[in-house]
């Protein structure tokens, strides 16, 4: 079962499918919202404050201060969350029944039975 245009995979996973590309494009609606509330931000009530209390403080200075902040926060989570966030991700598949792990336990038991019968071992 395949959602045409949509999903790649095939084995009837629409939810999932559905979900995944909800999630990944919201980023970038979450983005272009971002920027709309900044700019009215500026227009209604910011304009006036920086009028009286940073003159020097343009429009397109604002945009870059905001921006810098934005690209900012990015360093931060490319450097310390998405990190963090694949650790704790794969001690969690590791722990929880990960079909991969016991692959890899039976991969492991038959490598040392060949080992044996070779007569080898692992410091080899």
């Amino acid at each position: 079962m395949k959602i045409p245009f949509l999903t790649k995979q095939y084995s009837g996973s629409y939810i999932g499918g559905i979900l995944e590309t909800y999630q990944r494009s919201g980023i970038f609606v979450s983005a272009v919202q971002f920027l709309v509330v900044i700019v009215i931000l500026y227009t209604t009530s910011a304009r006036e404050f920086f009028s009286i209390h940073a003159p020097w403080l343009t429009f397109p200075l604002y945009l870059l201060f905001v921006i810098s902040g934005i690209l900012l926060l990015m360093i931060v989570v490319k450097v310390i969350v998405i990190p963090s966030s694949y650790t704790f991700l794969n001690r969690q598949m590791w722990v929880n029944n990960n079909p991969m792990r016991l692959k890899l336990e039976e991969i492991e038991t038959n490598q040392k039975k060949i080992m044996a019968k070779l007569g080898l071992s692992d410091e080899e």
